[in-house]
């Protein structure tokens, strides 16, 4: 859940002695919103002047959060228009669950009957899972695509020989194809290979 990460995070600022916004550079959250953790983070002392502690200040909602939460579809139409940040995110308290291609076309399914519809491409809900996150905290120059000299964060997918969605995928030579059966059908069997600056974290072969 987020609200543990962040008090550890904090808790091992104060044991520390040391009160940089940086110590949250990796909790996201999808419910609280950052400016009540900011607060609540700068009540422990001065702010620094990082890039992350002014992002902090910036709005950056999740597209999901909103219908889970009660609140409403999340008006993806209205935020392009306003010009405000926002991204696809992972959680259950607030979201569908940890998959980020489950949450994906959750926020298809959700934006086609929103108040402003609007039917999302497979290159925007590709977009809104990688590099929109990056962008919305200010470090799409360090990771979010496959830019040279950017971190090798990445999800390898290999789906079972006999699963429904690797009959599709032989059939399939289009991109924007390729990337929607992957969002439609691909769960956690097809995850093959987690990597976070290139280091793997998940290796199903092993």
């Amino acid at each position: 859940m987020v609200t543990p990460g962040f008090v550890v995070s904090m808790f091992a600022q104060q044991c520390s002695g040391h009160r940089n916004a940086d110590a949250l550079g990796s909790n996201l959250c999808r419910c609280t919103g950052y400016r009540p953790i900011r607060d609540a983070m700068q009540s422990l002392g001065p702010p620094s002047d990082s890039t992350l502690w002014r992002r902090l200040e910036q709005p950056a909602p999740p597209v999901c959060s909103n219908a889970v939460l009660g609140s409403g579809i999340f008006p993806i139409e209205r935020h392009l228009e306003a010009g405000v940040r926002f991204a696809l995110g992972t959680d259950v308290g607030g979201g569908t669950g940890f998959g980020m291609l489950k949450e994906g076309l959750q926020a298809y399914l959700m934006q086609r009957v929103a108040a402003q519809p609007m039917t999302l491409s497979p290159a925007q809900m590709l977009y809104l899972a990688t590099r929109a996150g990056a962008e919305a905290l200010g470090i799409a120059d360090q990771t979010g695509d496959f830019g040279t000299g950017k971190a090798a964060d990445f999800v390898y997918l290999q789906p079972p020989e006999d699963s429904v969605l690797a009959g599709v995928l032989k059939r399939l030579d289009d991109p924007d194809r390729i990337v929607a059966a992957l969002f439609t059908l691909a769960g956690t069997e097809s995850v093959r290979e987690v990597r976070v600056e290139d280091h793997a974290i998940f290796d199903r072969r092993n």
